[in-house]
């Protein structure tokens, strides 16, 4: 396989609208998502890269989404507050603010 020998931000893919599963965990992606994915993906592998930033609302149309080892931040999409989608997608805790502000 090709783990651990990608760098580089990753490529935009909406160029692709064939495109079902996009596989590239384990590897040294870094910097956002792209801001959009075709319709078609299905399934998003992308453990443990060097990823960050806000995860885009698109990932609420995958069905099978792999993101954790990555640095995303918040907020979360809109899908994140009915699922258990992004508990497995994002490792840094994405919480309201108490009534401290914090």
């Amino acid at each position: 396989g090709l783990g651990g020998r990608l760098n580089g931000t990753l490529p935009q893919l909406q160029n692709l609208p064939n495109l079902v599963t996009f596989l590239a965990s384990y590897n040294s992606f870094s910097g956002p998502l792209p801001s959009i994915m075709p319709p078609s993906l299905a399934m998003l592998q992308l453990k443990n890269n060097q990823l960050s930033g806000v995860l885009p609302e698109w990932v609420c149309n995958v069905r099978s989404v792999y993101l954790t080892g990555n640095s995303f931040t918040c907020p979360l999409p809109s899908c994140c507050e009915q699922s258990k989608l992004c508990a497995n997608s994002i490792t840094v805790p994405c919480f309201p603010p108490n009534e401290d502000g914090v």
